[in-house]
């Protein structure tokens, strides 16, 4: 079907009334207004369409940064995890190193305890034995008689 702009009929026909170029004029204008509104319309619901296709992209590229932060956090949760377990690990060991350097410790110092009684006994028999040993009454007035007689033989005077 072919479409003739009324307006162009309108024109070229001269014995329109100045009523009917009005009507037609309103006609036009309601047409452009009707068709502006469908073209608003139409742009509207690209616009939020557009928005709607770029809302769901930028959710899932969210959701995709979201499920690699909460694997990031589940590997970090487990390597705490992993730490404390060490951490424990390493203080049960420091308190049995504890231990055995308080052991160690405590035995050396029994050790040289002993080590000094050990000594004073010894130092102490010693003094004794040759106390002991030095006392022989007999002995004794022996040496001191002949300490006179080396003094008499050599000219001396006797003490």
């Amino acid at each position: 079907m072919l479409h003739v702009d009324p307006t162009f009929l309108l024109l070229n026909n001269s014995n329109a009334s100045p009523l009917k170029f009005q009507e037609h004029r309103e006609e036009v204008d309601h047409y452009i207004k009707s068709q502006n509104e469908n073209f608003r319309m139409l742009l509207q619901e690209q616009r939020e369409q557009h928005m709607m296709e770029l809302l769901k992209k930028m959710e899932s590229e969210a959701l995709y940064e979201l499920n690699q932060k909460d694997e990031q956090i589940a590997q970090a949760a487990k390597k705490k995890l992993e730490l404390e377990e060490f951490m424990r690990r390493l203080e049960a060991e420091n308190q049995s190193w504890r231990i055995v350097a308080q052991k160690n410790e405590a035995m050396a110092m029994s050790l040289h305890n002993t080590l000094e009684q050990i000594k004073e006994r010894v130092s102490y028999g010693t003094i004794v034995e040759d106390a002991e040993s030095c006392y022989d009454g007999n002995r004794l007035v022996k040496e001191e008689s002949e300490e006179n007689k080396l003094c008499n033989d050599g000219d001396a005077k006797e003490v």
